[in-house]
């Protein structure tokens, strides 16, 4: 059974990881990933910080998002779900969570690249 639970900061690694695959799913380059690993990793500072998701099943992490509260809106700073997951409703779960977020994030933003948007529409297909 899928279950969302907020994410541990001892998890970093593993959301981490999660991430990287979900963005080598789509076929970007080796010099991409490199400075993606970079730019976005998941720190234990980062989810002790902000509303961090995780969907789970037993001990494997199959997705996440995060929002990071500012002082007028609150960014969807993260969203990813593990390639090998893909097709199972775990963005639809997780998008639900998030719409159901507490009210004092309302409104916010979502910052994304164009190959996200038909994820963010439940519309995956292969790459």
């Amino acid at each position: 059974m899928i279950q969302v639970r907020r994410g541990c900061p001892s998890e970093s690694l593993t959301l981490t990881s999660v991430a990287m695959r979900a963005e080598a799913y789509w076929g970007f380059d080796v010099d991409y990933m490199n400075s993606f690993r970079e730019k976005y990793p998941v720190s234990s500072e980062f989810i002790e910080a902000n509303h961090v998701f995780v969907a789970a099943e037993g001990d494997d992490v199959l997705g996440f998002f995060a929002l990071v509260p500012g002082i007028s809106t609150a960014c969807l700073e993260f969203m990813y779900i593990d390639p090998g997951c893909l097709r199972r409703g775990i963005g639809r779960i997780l998008s639900w969570i998030r719409e159901a977020r507490p009210r004092r994030l309302d409104p916010f933003l979502v910052n994304s690249r164009e190959v996200a948007s038909p994820i963010s529409r439940g519309d995956a297909r292969e790459p």
